[in-house]
């Protein structure tokens, strides 16, 4: 089947307050992830391998480093990205998107040139816009050929098709929307983050979670869009407002089980992984787990390869050191005469001699931990500078009384912190 090329919408304004300190300075989706991506990258590789080429990215909380990753790799790709940031509309007060739908609203209507979207499917192809439009969230790690799941949605002739997946039930309740589908997948009820999920039939313990992306057929998305733009009491948003009433409208609404999805160089084993690093603790152990014999994710796929901005051309460097297998080590760091295990070092760190780091993310970007310090289960941020004898991760209270974040015995260092 040929589809007419769908616009991709990525909503990338989240704050990531469950972060912080990783998000003091930015957006969640600009945090970095891997050793050398930030977290949009992974929605932005599966769009770019999925061939879609005309994409809208939504940017509002602290939007500057998103931004400047975007411009200094992303918009050389050959496609057509646009950002699209909160900003002053004549017809509100706020400079601010109050909710999902409600950045996907003005982010269509200035992709449209227009002040209304009342228009028909005619008028829609003739500003662009195609079929069907696909909304995805800029803040999840994940791979998917998108395609597949746009297919799916055609074949069922559906208004709405949201990517689901099974989650346990007390990890879902009260952080992610919930599907409850009947034998064919069409959505009967949606429960935008409940308590107490509803269980799926014949797998106890289990809820379909949504994972935050869609593809909507264009024209019952617009009128969706404006009908809840026009409801005072809408808090806009797609989870608790726009998808809701349109299934109380007799809306064709399907999940998308994500496991079918088939991704190029991808093992059984790799398929139907997705996290939502929305916690410290679930950032740390995401990372972490990039580091296990057989990881989860396979960012080393080359029949889907995860491409990123590189600012350091120079290689890694390390002398006279012992790194383990189990440690990612990216160009540009300098590991002199120290130890590394189960760590991360990502493109800028230096090691300084004598220096001994376990179970860590460097994020790089100049760091620089001094010589014969000792770092064990720490996340340390960009621009850092440690002083030589530095102790992090041996000892809660004093990590706590140097102003770092301290989670589930995980050490969190803000970006610029400089030892003095």
């Amino acid at each position: 089947m040929i589809l007419q090329p769908s616009y991709a919408i990525i909503l990338a304004g989240g704050q990531g307050s469950r972060l912080l300190p990783l998000t003091n300075e930015r957006a969640k989706p600009a945090v970095p992830f891997g050793g050398m991506y930030r977290i949009i990258d992974f929605v932005l590789n599966n769009l770019k391998n999925s061939r879609y080429e005309k994409i809208a990215i939504a940017s509002q909380f602290m939007p500057d480093s998103l931004h400047d990753h975007l411009d200094n790799f992303w918009r050389y790709q050959n496609w057509d990205l646009r950002t699209y940031p909160a900003m002053k509309d004549p017809n509100r007060r706020s400079t601010e998107f109050t909710g999902t739908a409600d950045a996907v609203y003005h982010t269509l209507q200035r992709i449209s040139r227009k002040h209304n979207l009342r228009f028909d499917i005619t008028d829609m192809q003739d500003h662009g816009f195609a079929e069907n439009t696909l909304i995805f969230g800029g803040d999840h790690i994940y791979v998917m050929d998108v395609m597949q799941k746009e297919v799916f949605h055609n074949e069922k002739s559906a208004d709405l098709t949201i990517s689901a997946i099974p989650v346990r039930i007390e990890e879902a309740a009260g952080q992610f929307g919930v599907l409850v589908v009947d034998k064919t997948g069409r959505v009967q009820a949606f429960e935008e983050k409940p308590l107490k999920p509803t269980e799926m039939p014949g797998r106890p313990g289990y809820c379909l979670a949504s994972m935050g992306n869609y593809v909507f057929r264009t024209q019952p998305l617009l009128e969706a869009l404006v009908q809840d733009n026009e409801d005072p009491n809408s808090t806009s948003d797609f989870g608790k407002d726009v998808i809701p009433k349109m299934l109380n409208e007799g809306k064709a609404i399907f999940a998308y089980d994500f496991s079918t999805n088939i991704v190029r160089g991808t093992t059984d084993d790799e398929r139907g992984y997705w996290q939502d690093v929305g916690t410290l603790r679930a950032f740390y152990d995401a990372n972490m787990a990039l580091l296990q014999k057989r990881p989860p994710l396979n960012i080393f796929n080359r029949k889907w390869q995860l491409v990123t901005l590189n600012q350091y051309s120079q290689p890694a460097r390390h002398h006279d050191s012992t790194i383990s297998m189990d440690a990612l080590i990216c160009n540009g760091a300098h590991i002199i005469a120290s130890q590394v295990r189960t760590t991360i070092v990502s493109p800028g760190a230096t090691l300084e001699e004598g220096c001994t780091v376990e179970e860590s993310y460097l994020m790089g970007g100049d760091t620089i931990i001094g010589e014969g310090s000792k770092i064990r289960r720490a996340v340390i941020d960009k621009h850092v500078v440690l002083l030589p004898g530095t102790e992090i991760g041996y000892d809660e209270k004093i990590d706590k009384e140097r102003g770092f974040t301290v989670e589930d015995g995980i050490t969190f260092v803000p970006r610029r912190y400089v030892m003095k």
